[in-house]
Parts: structure tokens; sequence; C-alpha cells
């Protein structure tokens, strides 16, 4: 997204340059007529500008290079993503401009890396305000049903309506005391346990970093 915003920025400029400057004088000749260059910038523009609003507001892809989704998702796959799931938002912020359905458990989504937004991650909810998870001996507790049981290689689990397999190699689960999600935020993690980087080592995703869900 960033690089389709800074490509537009140079078209624009190169557009803007070529109509203000170059083909004023060039109509002040007989048999005037735009050249190549000038007219794949004319034709272009309002291109490379509806697929910035289409990936900005509406949908887009992004590359998965790790197995922290497996099964579900293999790595070096591309993912595309409904940015409208959960209404419309600010594609510089994250504010919410509109509301839409909430995030549900179980649902795929994408968001900006807590730690370092201009990275894009892809991981499973698996808390939503008012859930309450931990990880213990036994294995992972959400709102006390214990649902992913340590010594499980692969486990079939099911969240609001939604199936899926998670992978958990010995040992995978972290263990941490319970955490109350509070509003504005979620808990997620991946399907591929041991290969997944996230709630569970560096906490919660704020509302504002959730840029949608995936479609796969």
């Amino acid at each position: 997204m960033n690089t389709l915003f800074g490509f537009w920025v140079l078209y624009a400029y190169a557009y803007v340059i070529d109509d203000l400057f170059v083909q004023p004088r060039k109509r002040r000749k007989l048999n005037y007529r735009r050249g190549s260059i000038s007219f794949g910038l004319l034709v272009g523009l309002p291109i490379v500008t509806i697929a910035l609003l289409l990936r900005g507001f509406v949908i887009d892809f992004y590359h998965v290079p790790t197995r922290s989704m497996e099964p579900l998702v293999s790595s070096d796959s591309t993912v595309f993503v409904d940015k409208t799931a959960y209404g419309l938002r600010n594609p510089i912020v994250g504010t919410r401009w509109t509301n839409g359905p909430p995030l549900v458990l179980g649902d795929v989504i994408a968001f900006s890396y807590p730690r370092e937004p201009v990275t894009t991650y892809l991981k499973r909810v698996w808390g939503v305000p008012g859930d309450t998870i931990a990880v213990t001996a036994a294995g992972l507790i959400l709102n006390d049903e214990l649902l992913l049981p340590n010594g499980t290689s692969e486990i079939s689990v099911r969240l609001e309506g939604t199936d899926f397999t998670v992978l958990n190699e010995e040992r995978s689960i972290k263990e941490f005391d319970a955490v109350t999600v509070p509003e504005g935020h979620v808990f997620v993690m991946g399907d591929n346990l041991a290969y997944s980087q996230d709630s569970r080592h560096w906490g919660l995703v704020a509302d504002y970093h959730i840029l949608g869900r995936a479609i796969l």
C-alpha cells in the first residue's frame, strides 16, 4: 500500500509537470499532438488512482512469508483482505469512519504489527472484549473452557461457528496468567503455534491496527 501511494505521488507529479509546463509550450506549435508519454500519463493517472483507492479502502493483498497460519495458509502465500469487513477506516491512522459487524472469535484478520506498524501480520482472533484467556500446564483455557490441551499435536477447534485445525507441537503453548481482553482490543494467535509470534508473546492488538478480514 505504501509503495503504491508513493508511485501515485510520483505519477501525479509527472502529470502536473507535463500538463502545466510541457503541453502549453507544445500547443503554440502548428499540428499540435500529445506525445505518447503525455498520453500515457493522461490515461494512466485515473487507473492508478482507482487502484490506490481500492487498496486503501476496499480490498488489499498481503504476502505471508512464514508457517504461522499452517495448515490454513502455507508459507509464501498471498492472501486477500476485505478492508470493509468491520466498517470503513482511515487508511493512514486506522480510526473507524463507519461501524460494521464486530469481530468474532475465529475470524482471520490482517493487522499492523503493534511493535512495528509497517509490518502486516495475519492471525486468528481468539479473544474479543470481555473474554478471559489463560495458558496453564493443561493447555489454553478460554472462558473456563479447555480448548487446546497440551500433548496433542493436531487439534480440531470450533469458535463461534468457525471450524479449523491448530498445530500444537510439544510445549509450544507458552504459559501465561489469565488475561481479560479490554474494549478496543483482540487477542490473536496463529494456527501453527510453534511458528507463530502473536499475543502470547507481545500482547493484544488494538482496534486501530486492524486492517480487515482475510479472504482465503
